[in-house]
């Protein structure tokens, strides 16, 4: 007997070996928490017992595919089942559960649910399924998951807003998904950050970054972490533009397209390096003036000499940056290269986005302190207040708000370019699209669930409705008999008038040609058929009045003239 319990002991050491994953060896692996020590005839013995999936002393043996967990002594006596399989009579897990169960302790009773249904209290098989805004729930109300777009908490993530567990609220509009309001865990293409309102760089390729730091692969032309900066030797929007040939390291600010770190040559100076210096002339400003030259000043071309501001070979023309009638006022700040006509100080082409002669106006479609914002999308005209951003022509199409931001005729303030905030009394919802009920007062209802914020009673109604009908009568009589002595004054005014037409028919004539001439309000032009500035600032008092008509025909003609010295 003493044979046959040693050859046992040997077949199961030998079956150990044989069945078992080579990593279950090392460190105790697959013992639950690691924990394993020297106990009877064998090393490594899990004192804890095994992980899921292995049994035996030292959890070498892998239990049968079909179980998730198995008996100790029996690799294919199934002790727990992978998802949507029953134990059943025979523990081999090869029976299925219910399409609706994630785990069952039989055919029809599950022990928890597939994602989207839930059991109540008098259910077992999870019959019920979950509201349309939740991936996971436990009722119709209780929602563990949301469906992507949708988060469980506060409104707004404001500590006064009511707090939901049923997946209600929406994400901000830059979030494709998010734990909370401003919590984002996937941005719109194009935006990065915790909240998803940062805006990725012009240089990252497709518009793309990453989400925590903002960093992308760079573009053609582009270059650092974020891909906001022009390699050296490029600047503009797009890092398309070359610099000036004499900047210094070849280096200029991507925006203006200065010479970042001066001119390469003494010889060179100004913003840009295509000056040169006091004292020196020529293509490459590398010939010295004549010594007799004021100031050492000569023409750039040929070397004659010109009084201090003047330039030219005449000495007729300004200096680069000045005018006046001695060269000695400074250009507008914002004329391109610092340009301006020498006698109207009226600046040949703006920086930017600026407009008008001098150049302290935005273009139409901008706006800012620096005219570095577009209006927005839906603005008609591609108009917009200088200071908000606020559309001034009214919306395109069908869209409606301060800034034009609902594909609806109901928002009446917007959060932002893409979101409504307010919408027209009478009127809520994402869209503002539902109607109030008519038994709110003054068709005010809350913009979320519609309900009512005040509540016209009938009796309320019977006392508004005597309040109305009371002075409208009274008013009615006053009006009809102002009426009648307008046409009674009416009927004497012309047989007067009538009396002297016959009398001094030129009276009537004249009148008629100065009304022409005082009504008529001829637009500025300039050569080219645009509107001058100066129809400009008329324009700007038009909006401030509240008139839109000569503003509307002003879009339609142009922007400015190009400022040109007669």
């Amino acid at each position: 007997m003493k044979w046959i319990y040693r050859a046992a002991i040997l077949y199961v050491i030998v079956m150990q070996y044989t069945l078992s994953e080579l990593n279950c060896k090392i460190d105790c692996a697959c013992c639950k928490d690691r924990l394993c020590s020297k106990l009877s005839h064998y090393a490594n013995t899990c004192t804890k017992g095994c992980i899921d999936g292995y049994r035996g002393a030292r959890c070498y043996i892998k239990c049968a595919s079909n179980c998730k967990a198995c008996d100790k002594n029996n690799a294919s006596n199934c002790t727990k089942c992978h998802d949507d399989f029953l134990i059943g009579n025979g523990t081999t897990c090869t029976k299925e559960c219910l399409a609706r169960c994630k785990s069952c302790s039989d055919f029809n009773v599950c022990t928890e649910c597939q994602p989207g249904f839930y059991n109540t209290a008098n259910t077992s098989n999870c019959p019920h399924t979950c509201p349309s805004m939740c991936e996971e729930c436990s009722s119709s109300h209780d929602c563990s998951t949301c469906a992507v777009g949708r988060y469980n908490g506060h409104e707004y993530d404001s500590p006064h807003g009511l707090l939901l567990n049923n997946c209600t609220y929406k994400c901000n509009a830059q979030c494709r998904d998010c734990i909370s309001y401003r919590n984002c865990t996937i941005c719109v293409k194009g935006m990065y950050g915790y909240d998803c309102q940062q805006k990725c760089s012009e240089g990252c390729t497709q518009g793309r970054c990453e989400q925590e730091t903002g960093q992308c692969l760079c573009k053609k032309h582009f270059t650092g972490d974020r891909c906001s900066d022009c390699v050296t030797g490029k600047y503009g929007n797009f890092c398309e533009i070359a610099c000036p040939l004499n900047c210094k390291n070849n280096s200029c600010d991507r925006q203006s397209g200065y010479c970042s770190f001066g001119c390469e040559s003494d010889n060179f100076t100004g913003q840009t390096c295509t000056e040169c210096t006091d004292g020196k002339y020529g293509d490459i400003c590398n010939k010295t003036c004549p010594y007799h030259c004021k100031g050492s000043v000569c023409n750039r071309q040929n070397g004659k000499c010109c009084k201090a501001n003047y330039n030219g070979p005449k000495c007729d023309e300004c200096v680069t940056g000045q005018y006046g009638p001695k060269c000695s006022e400074i250009c507008p700040h914002n004329c391109d290269s610092g340009k301006c006509g020498n006698i109207s100080g009226y600046c040949f082409k703006c920086k930017g986005n600026y407009f008008g002669n001098i150049c302290d106006k935005c273009k139409i479609g901008f706006y800012g302190i620096t005219c570095q914002y577009r209006c927005p999308l839906n603005c008609h005209y591609d108009v917009c207040d200088r200071v908000s951003g606020n559309c001034l022509a009214g919306c395109k199409n069908n869209f409606s708000g301060n800034k034009c931001c609902l594909n609806s005729m109901h928002c009446e303030n917007c959060l932002s370019d893409i979101e409504c905030n307010t919408c027209v009394p009478g009127f809520y919802g994402d869209d503002c699209q539902n109607l109030c009920q008519e038994k709110c007062a003054a068709s005010s209802c809350d913009r979320k669930s519609g309900t009512c914020l005040y509540i016209i009673s009938d009796h309320s109604m019977s006392l508004d409705l005597v309040a109305i009908v009371v002075p409208v009568s009274g008013i009615v009589l006053v009006a009809l008999t102002a009426l009648l002595v307008i046409l009674l004054r009416r009927k004497g005014f012309c047989h007067r008038q009538r009396n002297i037409q016959q009398q001094t028919p030129v009276y009537f004539e004249n009148l008629q040609v100065n009304s022409q001439i005082n009504d008529g309000v001829p637009a500025q032009t300039s050569g080219n058929g645009s509107v001058s500035d100066g129809a400009y600032d008329t324009l700007e008092q038009r909006i401030a009045g509240g008139g839109t008509t000569d503003y509307v025909n002003v879009i339609e003609h142009g922007n400015s003239a190009a400022a040109t010295d007669q």
